[in-house]
């Protein structure tokens, strides 16, 4: 009958090496703790934001603090060969159970670039020179540029724009579901850039 052996057992000194009932025990004894670490340190890549998917992205999700589920129906997002904004790697996928009006959960993979957007905000010490850099990260990874401008009345305009921003990130950051704000400022969104320019925070 041929044992069961792992690393212990192979360092198994030569008085007990051709001990069976040794090797036995010894293997019973340690083959659980191996794979005790081998599920630890698989649990690093499950729970990685850029490698995690389903539930593990959703309790990712629980500790960063946004959900998939959104607590708003929004429209215009869904994947379409015709509708410009929402192509591919532009528009979310039609769940199975969604009605095309609208979605309330994301997809892994905007759901993932969303986790990302809000560590970044949940790290944001809240300086214009802290906003600067959130913004070009934001733009990284989206795929789509993206510009604030501080108009120096505690509000901050920021552009996303409408050529260029998958309608569901405008929904999202425009609505607050990630909100990039911080105390006492006022952000405002836009997606045209004379807007952008010319609209001060006063009006």
């Amino acid at each position: 009958m041929s044992l069961s052996t792992n690393k212990y057992t192979d360092l198994i000194a030569g008085y007990h090496f051709e001990k069976p009932l040794f090797k036995q025990w010894l293997y019973a004894l340690t083959q659980p703790l191996i794979t005790a670490q081998n599920r630890l340190a698989e649990m690093q890549e499950d729970f990685d934001i850029d490698t995690a998917v389903g539930v593990q992205l959703d309790a990712i999700g629980v500790r960063v603090g946004i959900s998939r589920k959104l607590p708003v129906s929004i429209t215009g997002v869904f994947f379409s060969f015709d509708i410009k904004g929402v192509g591919f790697d532009e528009g979310a996928w039609l769940g199975r159970h969604e009605s095309a009006e609208g979605t309330t959960t994301l997809d892994d993979g905007t759901y993932r670039n969303i986790l990302k957007t809000k560590v970044l905000v949940n790290h944001w010490d809240g300086t214009v020179e802290g906003l600067h850099y959130l913004l070009g990260q934001v733009s990284e990874i989206f795929g789509c540029p993206v510009k604030y401008k501080d108009n120096q009345n505690m509000t901050v305009n920021i552009l996303l724009p409408s050529e260029t921003t998958p309608p569901i990130v405008w929904n999202v950051l425009s609505r607050g579901l990630v909100d990039i704000t911080t105390a006492g400022v006022t952000v405002f969104f836009y997606q045209d850039e004379e807007s952008f320019i010319n609209e001060d925070g006063t009006k």
